[in-house]
């Protein structure tokens, strides 16, 4: 009998509040709760929202591996990471090892600086542009292999 199942009686027959019991079905509860998917505003014409998470991966074939690759008719693995995000890979970006050269392509060079010093030594850089989310609702956070560094509106 699981954990759970053994507190819910206690709980159902009328333990009162601020029991143990009821102390620890709330704790529980309340780590359940994900992000309630939003739609982020509009952004300027001429500009665009993007996401950029950091990883350290063995090879370049393995950040790759993680966000493109399909076994079996099954997203793959960074979607199945982010479950409160539809993402269409085609709009996803995995740069591993000289990400500066490819930041410096639309940042400012303090804030290629400031990019740099949040992924803190990781050496893969996941860049994730709105379309990828096809105008769906959307909550991005970290995932088992990535850490999400937010967003960042750019030049088109």
């Amino acid at each position: 009998m699981s954990f759970l199942k053994r507190l819910w009686p206690a709980r159902s027959v009328g333990a009162e509040v601020g029991s143990p019991a009821d102390m620890v079905l709330t704790v529980l509860a309340g780590q359940r709760r994900r992000v309630e998917p939003s739609l982020p505003p509009a952004t300027a014409p001429g500009k665009m929202r993007i996401h950029l998470f950091a990883g350290d991966f063995a090879s370049q074939s393995a950040a790759w591996h993680y966000c493109f690759y399909q076994d079996n008719n099954r997203p793959e693995d960074i979607t199945r990471d982010l479950p409160d995000a539809y993402i269409d890979t085609t709009h996803v970006e995995a740069r591993f090892g000289d990400y500066e050269a490819r930041l410096d392509e639309f940042l400012l060079p303090g804030d290629v600086a400031d990019v740099v010093s949040r992924m803190a030594g990781a050496n893969t850089l996941v860049i994730i542009a709105e379309p990828a989310f096809a105008g769906i609702a959307y909550a991005l956070s970290d995932t088992p292999r990535l850490r999400y560094l937010g967003p960042l509106v750019v030049n088109v």
